[in-house]
């Protein structure tokens, strides 16, 4: 100011007041999200809304309500209030639920009421809005996508106050926020007691199964038994031609009658995680050469040829034999029933370039669609298709075998091409083998 060429000074003023007021809104919606998000309970990120719309609304103090399930008001957030609003609010929906105030916002309208003390408002209203120093409500209904009023956003103001076009824009986002928290709590909770639901028939049903499966079981053993005899003519000749042909329909049945049982109980086992494996070392090849031996009685009465290729080397197996005796087997039978009279069923075993071990069961059936191949994997899922209902079966022998290769590690993937045949393929890790002749074994799983 000393030097004379300073005449006077220019002063600079920007009202920021909507922008930190912008970003205080962006800043609790933020939170809102975040905490449901992180999985917060309703309660917790309706109290921050209510937070956030304080912040944004000095002098403001807010509130958040829910409608249950006979549409009455519940407090579910009103962080600010007098430690008895809620009990107040609760005895107000019930005298104006079918009035005036609560038809309009069961209706979805936004009320706003800017002289609450006013005596005009019934005694019960005024003496406690004077008491708590309230004047004004913005009144928002939260409505659901489907159109429903499922409960209401408040501010109370301790003056006079009308909203304007921001207000109320923000108002109806607001609400909009709160219906977004609401549904997806709600559907969060609604998918958490169908899942309960659904795990405890499951259980039930495994169970049922499991039982159903052992008394099943001791009959039919008694049966097949006592046909064995018969047929055998163990006690003496049966007299008659026809009888032993009964004994054998007898026996016959009994046997894939427990079959099936014997599948419904692994599964139900599997099902339930209760099918425990024994590791040991196995001899892999002798277990493919076993299943074929298996299976000679049937690839011989449907004329089939069976081929079975190696490597030049060929490691043991650290696996359950059980299990993969019950693979190849299902493997086998499955190839040999679907293939035709002549057919040819292809065994080639190999080790890949990660060095796993690889096996696949071609045949040159009848096939499976393309958009079966995945339906055939789950349980009781068969192609339906005369050419191969005819063969009949309960569908559980492909999902017990991907089971079984996966407890293992493995992966299984079946390939198919409609009226040309199906190549089942199983993978097992590399570090379940163990190569003859050093005792160092494979990396172990997760190296």
């Amino acid at each position: 100011l000393n030097d004379e060429n300073v005449r006077g000074y220019v002063i600079n003023l920007r009202d920021i007041t909507q922008r930190k007021r912008a970003e205080t809104e962006q800043r609790s919606q933020f939170q809102v999200l975040q905490a449901l998000a992180t999985g917060e309970p309703l309660t917790e990120v309706m109290t921050r809304l209510a937070l956030g719309a304080e912040e944004t609304n000095p002098g403001a103090r807010a509130a958040v309500f829910l409608l249950d399930g006979t549409r009455d008001l519940v407090t579910s957030a009103a962080p600010s209030l007098p430690d008895d609003f809620n009990s107040w609010i609760g005895e107000f929906w019930k005298r104006e639920k079918e009035g005036f105030f609560g038809l309009a916002a069961l209706s979805g309208t936004r009320i706003v009421v800017t002289n609450l003390q006013d005596k005009q408002h019934g005694e019960f209203v005024s003496s406690y809005m004077r008491k708590a120093g309230i004047q004004t409500l913005w009144f928002q209904p939260i409505v659901s996508h489907n159109g429903s009023v499922i409960g209401s956003f408040a501010l109370y103001f301790p003056t006079a106050m009308e909203p304007g076009e921001q207000e109320n824009s923000y108002l109806a986002g607001v609400a909009h926020l709160c219906s977004i928290a609401i549904e997806r709590r709600r559907s969060e909770e609604s998918l958490r007691r169908a899942t309960e639901s659904a795990e405890l028939a499951n259980r039930a049903k495994t169970k049922f199964l499991a039982n159903m499966s052992h008394e099943l079981r001791t009959p039919l053993n008694a049966i097949i038994g006592f046909s064995e005899i018969m047929r055998q003519q163990m006690f003496g000749p049966l007299g008659t031609e026809r009888y032993i042909e009964y004994t054998n329909d007898i026996h016959d049945s009994g046997r894939h009658l427990l079959n099936v049982i014997d599948d419904i109980l692994d599964i139900s086992k599997i099902e339930a995680g209760r099918y425990a494996i024994e590791e040991e070392e196995i001899d892999f090849a002798g277990v493919l050469r076993w299943s074929i031996e298996m299976m000679r009685a049937r690839t011989i009465e449907k004329e089939q040829t069976i081929t079975l290729s190696l490597p030049d080397e060929m490691p043991q197996l650290r696996a359950d034999q059980r299990a993969m005796r019950q693979v190849m087997l299902n493997l086998l039978s499955n190839a040999s029933k679907f293939t035709p009279v002549g057919g040819q069923i292809d065994l080639v075993s190999a080790i890949d370039d990660r060095g796993n071990l690889s096996l696949s069961v071609s045949d040159n059936g009848i096939g499976i669609p393309a958009d079966k191949l995945q339906e055939v994997l789950e349980p009781f899922g068969q192609v339906d298709d005369t050419n191969a209902r005819q063969h009949g079966g309960t569908g559980l022998g492909l999902p017990i075998t991907k089971s079984l290769i996966e407890m293992h590690g493995g992966e299984f993937v079946l390939q198919s091409d409609l009226g040309r045949g199906t190549t089942a393929i199983m993978t097992l890790p590399g570090w379940r083998l163990v190569w003859l002749g050093t005792t160092e074994k494979a990396a172990t799983p997760g190296t």
